[in-house]
């Protein structure tokens, strides 16, 4: 099976990756099955306010072909929402907040659901500041039906929101669906790539410094105090061993070899 469904309550303390956002009765979950299932067929189940997970192919960096093991695919997450705008920005906020991506969909053939989705991206974007990356799509569910929503008023709906592109699809076609959701993938994919290859962030790289550095502060000063009697001064010209020579010589042989394994100069105190 190259998807899962699981309870959309999953969203609520953890990001996922798409979230579908339109009217009710438009069809955006008619688009969902088309592109997880590959069919516009009703199913025996709902997908409507459920997270569905859909399996893509990760791209190979390498030269060899890539292969179908679960190595190289990533577990897409897609929530189609069906909360209107207000319950989205309240009790379902959650759903705005952790999303990566989004998919603003809108009838062609209802002005309405246009009007509307103008109004829920305004109401996101104070809820979020800044829109994530995003997808304006327009549903066409008849091939014979005139437009209510002209492609133009899209394609300026798309430009204002600073939208990725303006994509226009038939729901009851047997034409695929991807170009709705193939830029958004891909921005996920980038997302992972990113956080794999994150650097440490200069305070981390500091603390880990200054750790490091206080460890062989530590370790030196050991070294020496492990060699000096309580009856000699550090400040003494002598090589400084314990009364019993023999004894102080292997020790500082010891340390001395210690110093060196961790390429720390050798204190004066241990030289003999």
């Amino acid at each position: 099976m190259l998807y899962t469904i699981v309870d959309g309550i999953a969203t609520m303390n953890s990001t996922f990756d798409i979230l579908v956002i339109g009217q009710r009765g438009i069809g955006k979950t008619t688009m969902l099955r088309k592109y997880v299932m590959g069919t516009h067929d009703e199913p025996s189940f709902e997908l409507s306010e459920c997270l569905v997970y859909k399996s893509v192919e990760m791209p190979c960096s390498c030269d060899l072909k890539a292969s179908t093991d679960s190595n190289t695919n990533r577990q897409i997450s897609i929530l189609d929402s069906s909360a209107g705008v207000d319950t989205l920005l309240t009790q379902n906020s959650y759903q705005v907040k952790n999303a990566q991506t989004m998919v603003f969909a809108y009838s062609a053939a209802s002005s309405e659901s246009f009007e509307s989705l103008e109004y829920t991206i305004n109401c996101i974007e104070s809820v979020r500041d800044k829109l994530p990356p995003c997808v304006i799509v327009s549903l066409k569910p008849d091939l014979g039906q005139t437009d209510q929503v002209l492609a133009s008023q899209g394609e300026q709906l798309a430009k204002s929101c600073g939208a990725l592109l303006l994509v226009e699809t038939y729901l009851y076609d047997d034409c695929p669906v991807d170009d709705v959701f193939a830029p958004l993938v891909e921005v996920v994919l980038q997302n992972d790539l990113h956080k794999a290859c994150e650097p440490i962030s200069p305070n981390s790289a500091s603390s880990a410094a200054r750790k490091l550095k206080n460890s062989v502060s530590m370790r030196t000063s050991s070294l020496e105090l492990e060699t000096v009697p309580d009856n000699h001064s550090l400040t003494n010209d002598k090589p400084l061993l314990p009364e019993n020579a023999e004894g102080g010589k292997a020790l500082a042989r010891k340390a001395t070899t210690t110093c060196l394994e961790m390429s720390l100069p050798i204190p004066p105190s241990i030289k003999t």
